[in-house]
C-alpha cells in the first residue's frame, strides 16, 4: 500500500513538473506580443523577439545552425532552412477586413550563419537520406520571402479572429 501511495505522489510530482514546463514554454513567446492600444477601427501590438539559443550541429563536411525559442514551432518544408515562426491569434471586430502595418523594425545580420535544413520525420522512425535544397542553399535567397504572414478572418466561438505568423528570422 505504501508503494502505491509513493508511486501516486511520485506521478503527480513529474505530471506537475512537466505541466510547470509546458506553462512557461507557451509564456515564454506569448509575451512578445503586447497590444499597445486599440478601438474599434484599429489595434497597436508590440511584438518583441523573445530570447533565444543558437546551437551548431555537424553533418558531414559541414557545420549547421539552429535556432530554438522555447515552445514555438518551425517552418514546416523539408530540406529548406528549419527557422522558429511565432504564432497567435487576434479577435478582430464583426465587420471590417484586416491590415497590417509595420511601423517600426529592427535587423540584425548574423555572418557565417548556415540554417539547419529541416529533416521530416521523428527521431524514432528509421534513419533516412539527408535532405537538403541544393539550388536554395547554392543561390542564397531570402526564406521565408514574408516576415509577417496572417490568416483570413475566421470564425471561433463567436469571435472574429485572424492568425498571425510572425517569422522573426530568414
Amino acid at each position: 500500500m505504501k508503494r502505491l501511495a509513493l508511486l501516486l505522489i511520485l506521478s503527480l510530482l513529474c505530471g506537475l513538473a512537466v505541466a510547470a514546463g509546458a506553462d512557461f514554454a507557451l509564456t515564454s513567446y506569448q509575451s512578445a506580443f503586447e497590444i499597445q492600444s486599440h478601438n474599434s477601427r484599429q489595434m497597436d501590438v508590440n511584438f518583441t523577439l523573445p530570447e533565444f539559443e543558437v546551437s551548431e550541429e555537424a553533418m558531414g563536411d559541414q557545420i549547421y545552425h539552429r535556432i530554438h525559442i522555447p515552445g514555438t514551432g518551425t517552418l514546416m518544408e523539408s530540406g529548406m532552412p528549419e527557422l522558429p515562426v511565432i504564432t497567435t491569434s487576434f479577435a478582430i471586430p464583426h465587420q471590417g477586413g484586416v491590415n497590417i502595418e509595420v511601423l517600426h523594425s529592427e535587423q540584425t545580420v548574423y555572418t557565417q550563419f548556415n540554417a539547419y535544413p529541416l529533416q521530416q520525420g521523428g527521431e524514432l522512425e528509421a534513419p533516412k537520406a539527408f535532405q537538403i535544397n541544393n539550388s536554395y542553399y547554392s543561390s542564397g535567397g531570402i526564406y521565408p520571402s514574408a516576415a509577417i504572414e496572417y490568416s483570413d478572418p475566421m470564425i471561433l466561438r463567436d469571435f472574429r479572429i485572424v492568425t498571425v505568423q510572425i517569422n522573426p528570422f530568414s
